[in-house]
């Protein structure tokens, strides 16, 4: 197992040093100077050229990323231009606002989703199954930042319910922060008001989010349990005089559950790439609106700290994934 993981981690470093590559090759040769849009229009070009060598903007593009490389190696992913910090302090502020919409996402996919997958393979055929069918269809076919807006429309201005936007009402305060999540720094302080503020704003961008994966962990959930419950293993099961309760549980769920879990890691990329939209759409001051906002300004370091901490989430987390195998199915070992 521990060889497994070593191995799995130095296949990492490769995928993150080729994404590295990649991304600041991709963002170099995008047309425009981060340098001149910074100093602004009326600037002389010795201010422009001064910007450029304070943010490592000049010189040719091999010695641009081997300096970026080497910075890197010493935990150093640059200045932004659009915010003028270091890139790593960035990162470390508006991370935990994307963790936690991530996270309330893939905790309402899961919620939703694999029962409800379960209760359409049990019952194919009838109304459940049917409505389930119609709605996951509904919801990978939907784009997200079109359902926000709808979502905004409906709970926001027309049902008064529920938050445009942000994090915290326009009076809150943020709670001492310690972790960074508005919730769990809430109940940390024991304030309960303010994690009910937190939770309401959190409700709508989630739940926008968690649409398109949900229909998918449905959809998956339902066709694997339907392929596990007419293996010849359960057949024999069911022969030995099992009842149809203990069949479900001791042998259907646990194998079935083995592509819905691979399913499932491949979601959590998903979801960090809807939160771009999302985050956009809700005013919600996560990396994915970051981002954007680096991209609108041509921020070449920021952009490759985002993509590298995405990359590096998502490799770990299908490290995870696979390790996880071993425990559904004894079958499997590394």
């Amino acid at each position: 197992m521990l060889r497994y993981i070593a191995r799995r981690l130095v296949l990492m470093a490769l995928v993150i040093l080729g994404m590295s590559a990649i991304t600041f090759a991709l963002t170099n040769v995008v047309p425009g100077n981060p340098a001149r849009l910074l100093a602004g229009p009326h600037a002389t070009q010795a201010q422009v050229d001064a910007l450029a060598e304070q943010y490592k903007l000049n010189g040719p593009l091999l010695e641009r990323y081997g300096a970026y490389m080497g910075g890197l190696l010493h935990g150093d992913l640059g200045m932004s231009v659009t915010t003028r910090r270091p890139v790593l302090d960035d990162l470390r502020e508006f991370l935990p606002a994307t963790l936690e919409l991530t996270g309330a996402a893939l905790l309402i996919t899961l919620v939703v989703g694999l029962p409800l997958g379960i209760v359409s393979a049990m019952k194919p055929g009838r109304l459940v199954d049917h409505l389930s069918r119609g709605l996951a269809i509904i919801g990978v076919s939907m784009p997200v930042f079109w359902l926000g807006l709808i979502l905004q429309v409906v709970f926001y201005k027309n049902l008064s319910l529920l938050p445009v936007g942000g994090r915290l009402d326009t009076f809150d305060f943020e709670p001492p922060r310690v972790t960074g999540s508005y919730l769990v720094d809430a109940l940390l302080a024991g304030d309960v008001t303010l994690f009910g503020s937190a939770l309401t704003h959190l409700i709508l961008p989630a739940a926008t989010l968690a649409v398109g994966s949900l229909a998918i962990i449905t959809r998956m959930t339902r066709a694997s349990l339907l392929e596990t419950m007419s293996a010849d293993f359960v057949r024999t099961a069911r022969a030995k005089g099992l009842g149809n309760g203990q069949v479900m549980v001791r042998h259907v769920f646990r194998s079935a559950l083995v592509p819905t879990l691979t399913v499932i890691g491949l979601q959590v990329g998903y979801l960090l790439a809807g939160n771009f939209l999302v985050e956009s759409v809700f005013n919600w001051p996560g990396i994915g609106l970051y981002a954007v906002g680096a991209i609108h300004n041509l921020d070449y370091a920021a952009i490759m700290g985002v993509t590298l901490l995405i990359s590096v989430i998502y490799v770990l987390v299908n490290l995870i994934v696979d390790l996880l195998y071993a425990a559904l199915d004894p079958r499997i070992t590394y």
